[in-house]
């Protein structure tokens, strides 16, 4: 099963995880920014999506056997240009 798919099972966890209130939100600070003290998210150190994969069995596997991976992007626009692993 596809890590989203976990995800989606648990509403909150896939608003956590898709960063939701950040787009629904109407405030906006002199930047732009959704502000962190308007979340109701106030540990973002703690890896709530994360332990919720591993407790529902999620096991990522990465190229080449390797233990972990990494994953850039950079956003342009309306493109986002991606390398790494899904």
């Amino acid at each position: 099963m596809h890590m989203h798919d976990i995800l989606r099972r648990d509403p909150e966890i896939w608003r956590l995880f898709t960063s939701a209130e950040e787009y629904n939100g109407a405030f906006r600070d002199g930047y732009d920014r959704f502000p962190h003290y308007m979340s109701a998210h106030r540990a973002p150190f703690e890896p709530r999506a994360s332990r919720y994969l591993v407790e529902e069995g999620y096991r990522p596997e990465y190229p080449s056997g390797r233990l972990s991976a990494l994953k850039r992007e950079l956003e342009t626009g309306e493109r986002v240009l991606g390398h790494g692993i899904r």
